[in-house]
């Protein structure tokens, strides 16, 4: 008896299907298709063959397709996507045609990210590939319940995991009524681009709220006039610590039991120069003794008040302790370096469990990485793509033979799954135009065909094809996709069309993936 593709849907949205059962059941629904149509499912093998490679040529059933798959996503949300995409773009349809598989899938996806959602609420939904960091965890997770210091700077070098930490402690925090407001920072140069973004962002959280109307001030980007631009950094900061001090003392919203934390992600690119590097420390300092002040007035006169406040700040460096000497009372650091031993071989365990490696070459792999989390998953991606994995980890161990230390450069980590790409690593290369900024679908098929497509059907197409790429970065570590549950700021995607979606600015490229490919863009590739 054939299963039916809506029931499988509606038991998630119900919450009568577990996330194994959601996989294993979409497996047997496509085997008892593609199974029996050699026409469909080589169609299905050529499309795959970007993401899969000389893997598709030992492929014979259904199975063993999903088995490739899961081999080469880490995170079967990717999986999802990739169906997505690959049915749209066959317009495939199943149960007599009366089923459009597509259609289907994405209300597949949207249940799915609902009882993830719901899970969160509940606290029992955590990143199943983040492991490690308990002390980091406990450490962070204590700091913003008690609120000793108020302000928490979590630094280490690129590739670390700062971020995913971050964000695991905050995904583990959301049903004891914490909320997070991340304010992505990368390539904003300037203390004037880093309170503009912090305005915008509130802007579109609070609906556009006239508090940061600051319209009147204009574009001053094409001035030359520095007072006018220091006049709108007061100004901006002014309506910022402004918004946060009424927040603090809105007896409203604290009787709500709200409390928020304030995420400013990879602070770095404003740190560069010294005069705005000076300015940040004023705005951090202001904006925690005004926090302090806040909680310790309120603690004194309204104890029913449940208002708080955690600032938590990501950088590779820790200059906001030793150039702001006087910051040290009121913010805390969290040192993130290498994986411990154990927690750095379970995450390969993880990262290549379709591949059976032995400790041993476990070991070596952890070795040549140095315990670096981005490195151990660029690499394991690179291993589980590689159909010789004792020459490539052989290979491996031969590299760091030569080098004063036992690990290998991030830059060679990256060059495994970067060759691996074929002809896709071109447009890896010309995505490096939008340095480690935001970019949307659309805007990368103009980078990627140098114009703009006038008939709907084509661009429909182009598009489809050029998501199906863009995962496979993703699937390689070399591209990151916003993650749309943590985040509240994207919750208003999850209903939306595709074609908007498409005009989201979700993408981006990690710094140390965009040092490499500006490397590489200056040698022949």
């Amino acid at each position: 008896m054939f299963l039916s593709l809506e029931k499988i849907v509606d038991e998630i949205a119900t919450g009568h299907c577990t996330e194994i059962d959601i996989w294993d059941k979409l497996v047997h629904y496509f085997t008892e298709y593609w199974d029996g149509d050699d026409h469909i499912f080589q169609q299905v093998l050529n499309l795959s063959r970007r993401q899969l490679g000389e893997q598709t040529q030992t492929i014979t059933d259904t199975k063993a397709f999903f088995t490739a798959l899961e081999n080469n996503f880490s995170d079967k949300n990717d999986l999802l996507e990739f169906l997505i995409n690959l049915t749209g773009y066959l317009h495939y349809h199943t149960e007599l045609g009366s089923v459009n598989v597509n259609e289907h899938l994405k209300d597949c996806r949207e249940n799915i990210r609902r009882f993830k959602r719901e899970c969160i609420r509940r606290g029992i939904f955590r990143d199943n590939n983040f492991v490690g960091r308990k002390d980091q965890i406990a450490k962070i997770k204590d700091e913003i319940e008690k609120g000793n210091t108020k302000g928490i700077l979590v630094c280490g070098l690129g590739g670390m995991g700062k971020t995913c930490l971050v964000n695991t402690v905050c995904y583990e925090l959301r049903s004891d009524k914490w909320k997070t407001i991340r304010f992505e920072l990368r390539e904003q140069r300037s203390y004037r681009h880093f309170l503009r973004t912090i305005v915008a962002k509130f802007k579109e959280l609070r609906g556009g709220s006239s508090s940061f109307d600051h319209s009147n001030i204009g574009n001053v980007d094409n001035k030359k006039n520095q007072d006018e631009i220091m006049d709108e950094e007061k100004l901006l900061q002014q309506k910022l610590l402004d918004y946060f001090r009424a927040q603090l003392e809105n007896e409203t919203v604290s009787k709500k039991n709200f409390s928020e934390i304030l995420m400013f992600d990879n602070i770095d690119d404003i740190t560069t120069h010294s005069d705005e590097k000076k300015k940040l420390l004023v705005f951090f300092k202001s904006l925690l003794e005004m926090i302090h002040g806040s909680q310790e007035y309120m603690d004194m006169n309204y104890r029913f008040l449940n208002l708080q406040m955690r600032i938590v700040i990501t950088s590779r460096d820790n200059f906001l302790l030793t150039t702001g000497i006087d910051l040290a009372h009121c913010l805390v650091k969290v040192e993130v370096t290498s994986l411990d031993r154990d927690s750095a071989n379970k995450l390969v365990a993880m990262c290549t469990k379709q591949s059976n490696l032995e400790i041993k070459q476990i070991k070596v792999i952890v070795r040549v990485c140095g315990a670096c989390p981005l490195a151990l998953r660029v690499i394991c991606d690179a291993i589980n793509f590689d159909p010789c994995i004792d020459q490539l980890i052989k290979t491996l161990e031969k590299r760091t033979e030569s080098l004063p230390t036992s690990a290998l450069s991030m830059n060679n980590c990256l060059n495994h799954p970067f060759i691996n790409l074929g002809n896709c690593r071109y447009t890896l290369c010309k995505l490096s135009l939008f340095g480690t900024s935001k970019f949307s679908l659309k805007s990368a098929a103009i980078i990627e065909n140098n114009e703009l497509e006038v008939d709907d059907r084509k661009e429909s197409i182009r598009l489809g094809d050029l998501k199906i790429t863009l995962l496979l970065f993703k699937s390689r570590h070399l591209i990151e996709i916003e993650n749309d549950i943590g985040d509240i700021s994207t919750e208003k995607l999850q209903n939306e069309s595709e074609v908007l979606i498409a005009d989201q600015e979700i993408f981006s490229l990690h710094p140390l993936v965009y040092k490499f490919l500006q490397e590489k863009s200056m040698t022949q590739i």
